[in-house]
């Protein structure tokens, strides 16, 4: 079985904001002696600014990543081929914290690459990280490796620190091909000194072999590193998380489980995610170091005591079915509210892409780059028609349309100028980092910021010179008609507009507020008392009448009650939906000229259509389009007296409808859209900023009365 080691240098820490500017591997046979070799580069991509501390520690110029020939794109296709033609009958892959950085690093680049994700967890396929192997050996096998020690008597593992006490050559730390070299000596050490310990963390390297050494061994040993500090449990296994099969539980077995098998749920939350963790998670798929009880150390956390003691305690786990169905549970429901990612970088978990994507991204590798964009436009998933489109933007432009483009350079203008608490680098945030460096920078560094700073500058420039070119944002290719000057003076009433933006502020703001602060903490569906208060105090504060269209059984709040426990049951389609609209919290001063209009319908839609189960044939638009506004701020609410208020605002042009009808939309709710996009611009037009959807809705019902 070959082994392929590997390394990345990158622009940055972030996985999905930062990008690989090198990857190297090395492929070696099962002795680990190479027998291949891959080194490659790639220019910088132009809407990512890399860290000025990240090229002073790989010692790259930034004439060096701007001016490389290759572009990220194409080196991430060269380095997936050049893996699966190595990984052919299955392969180990290995590094140096790998699990942990550049394996994330690959993952993403892949993803945004519209490459599949997950190679090196390939069937046949094992994935292990040699700096996790020195963790442990350093605990279980001391002197295999040489770990040096910090002033306080705290181990290092960095890998130059490492291989220099090791007595392994490094000459060029921080490149990728030198590190590559560097874990593959350190392992080759591991493999020769301590060839147990070896053979088994090596066995650890896929998720099956864990698996079966859990269920076939009642006590095991844990070992590992928490931070700089090494670490020794031992453990029963108690069972796998019910909704994900690689991660599982054990119990800390210095202590007694007589104290919790009875325990309630919120004892057992603690006892997991607490200081003091009882019960500990495991990940099977991720090289866990769960060892046979032959490499347990004397030094394990809280005193080694008596086997038989061991034994006793994991005999009262194994055979409580009761705890460990309650353990596999809540497991399950520790990931059930997590927050939905804002942005598309962010969503590589989100879920698998269907099959009919994935032949479509195979597709859009194998044809020729003019037949690229109409496959990425036919993807169904929103992740990977964002990515696509990002991704013919900066290999080929000219093949997009002009606003195509524009939104494009829109896009990247507001990423880099953004100041508000963002993931990636913004110009703001690598300005303030150069003045940090500079404050003890020698003569050197001085000069390699310089260049850095000509480079924040040209790419200011660049924005700033392009910023009258941008062309308005719209839901297709062709930009949507504005309403005419004169419709526009007879129809918007400015002074009323800003009556109506006084009105929110003194009695509409407080509610409106806390709606939105209620959705923001409970924004997914999978907590049925969040989802109660969030129907109730929408359904009957914002007046949708969706009482109306469900069926009661005689009880007061009945008809809320069945439409809570229906959103809840179905919260996986409804979370997905919500997530499909671009998250941009409060802050939108552009909100119905945003790009993604076209998908924020068809959520609606596919709301509405999920939601006619409930009520039949009677329409819940109104309900849907609140509901959904107080999770997605950007989406418009629709109310039959704000739309009647707005037709007479807004004459309707058959030519604002530029594209044909969608399954999945729902016709009056996508008028509505058209016409407020109209009204918007005439905001605009009457010298006041862009209002939000919000203060759109509150004009319109001030119309009305």
């Amino acid at each position: 079985m070959p082994f392929i080691f590997y390394d990345t240098e990158t622009t940055g820490t972030e996985p999905g904001f930062d990008q690989i500017l090198q990857f190297a591997a090395i492929k070696t046979d099962d002795e680990l002696n190479p027998v291949d070799t891959l080194n490659i580069r790639s220019r910088l991509l132009p809407y990512v600014l890399p860290s000025p501390e990240a090229l002073l520690v790989t010692n790259v110029t930034i004439d060096a990543i701007t001016n490389c020939p290759l572009s990220h794109f194409e080196m991430m296709r060269q380095v997936r081929a050049r893996l699966l033609d190595w990984s052919i009958g299955g392969a180990v892959f290995a590094g140096w914290n790998s699990m942990r950085f550049d394996e994330n690093f690959l993952r993403h680049g892949y993803y945004q690459s519209l490459l599949p994700v997950y190679q090196t967890q390939a069937p046949g396929n094992g994935r292990m990280d040699i700096m996790r192997m020195v963790h442990i050996a350093s605990t279980v096998a001391p002197n295999t490796v040489a770990v040096p020690l910090r002033e306080d008597g705290k181990p290092v593992f960095k890998l130059g620190r490492v291989a220099d006490a090791s007595g392994v050559v490094l000459d060029d730390a921080h490149d990728a091909l030198a590190d590559t070299h560097a874990a593959l000596a350190l392992a080759r050490r591991l493999k020769e000194r301590a060839p147990r310990l070896w053979e088994a963390l090596l066995s650890s390297a896929r998720k099956a072999n864990v698996v079966n050494l859990m269920t076939d061994h009642p006590v095991l040993l844990l070992s590992g590193a928490a931070g700089l500090q090494p670490y020794n449990f031992v453990v029963a296994p108690i069972a796998a998380n019910r909704g994900n099969s690689s991660e599982w539980a054990a119990f800390d077995l210095q202590y007694d489980p007589a104290d919790y098998l009875t325990a309630d749920d919120d004892t057992l939350v603690a006892s997991i995610k607490g200081t003091e963790k009882p019960i500990r998670r495991i990940r099977a798929n991720a090289q866990p170091g769960l060892l046979p009880l032959e490499f347990v150390p004397e030094n394990v956390q809280g005193g080694r005591l008596p086997m038989d003691v061991y034994q006793e305690r994991a005999r009262l786990v194994r055979e409580n079915s009761a705890f460990k169905e309650r353990v596999s549970r809540i497991l399950a429901g520790l990931y059930a509210d997590q927050v939905p990612k804002q942005h598309v970088e962010q969503r590589i978990y989100d879920a698998f892409p269907s099959r009919q994507d994935e032949l479509r991204m195979s597709q859009f590798h194998t044809a020729d780059w003019p037949d690229r964009l109409p496959i990425v436009h036919q993807l169904e998933d929103d992740r990977f028609r964002t990515l696509g489109q990002r991704v013919l933007a900066v290999e080929r432009a000219e093949l997009l349309s002009d606003g195509q483009r524009s939104r494009y350079f829109q896009w990247r203008r507001d990423r880099f100028f953004d100041v508000s608490d963002v993931p990636w680098l913004t110009l703001g945030k690598a300005r303030e980092a150069v003045a940090r460096l500079k404050e003890d920078g020698d003569a050197d560094r001085r000069a390699f910021l310089s260049a850095y700073e000509q480079h924040l500058d040209n790419v200011e420039k660049t924005l700033k010179s392009q910023d009258g070119m941008v062309v308005g944002r719209t839901i297709s290719a062709s930009p949507l008609p504005a309403i005419d000057d004169q419709a526009g003076a007879e129809s918007f009433l400015a002074e009323q507009f800003k009556q109506a933006q006084a009105d929110f502020n003194a009695s509409g703001s407080i509610l409106y507020g806390s709606l939105r602060a209620l959705c923001r903490r409970y924004p997914t569906h999978s907590d049925l008392n969040a989802v109660t208060a969030k129907v109730w105090i929408i359904g009957r504060s914002y007046a949708t009448q969706i009482e109306r269209h469900i069926s009661s059984d005689g009880t007061q709040g009945s008809a809320l009650s069945k439409l809570a426990q229906f959103l809840h049951e179905h919260h996986q389609q409804i979370d997905s939906l919500i997530s499909a609209i671009r998250y941009v919290g409060d802050r939108d001063p552009q909100s119905l000229d945003d790009e993604d209009i076209a998908s924020m319908i068809g959520s609606h839609g596919r709301f509405v259509t999920l939601m006619r189960e409930l009520t039949g044939q009677r329409s819940p638009r109104s309900f849907a389009s609140k509901y959904l506004h107080f999770h997605r701020p950007i989406l418009p609410i629709y109310d039959s007296v704000a739309a009647a208020a707005l037709q007479k605002l807004v004459p309707w042009k058959k030519d604002y409808d530029c594209e044909p009808l969608h399954p999945d939309e729902d016709e009056d709710f996508r008028q509505y859209v058209m016409h407020l996009r109209q009204l918007n611009a005439a905001t605009v037009r009457a010298g006041l900023s862009a209002p939000k959807v919000m203060e759109l809705d509150w004009y319109l019902m001030h119309m009305a009365t």
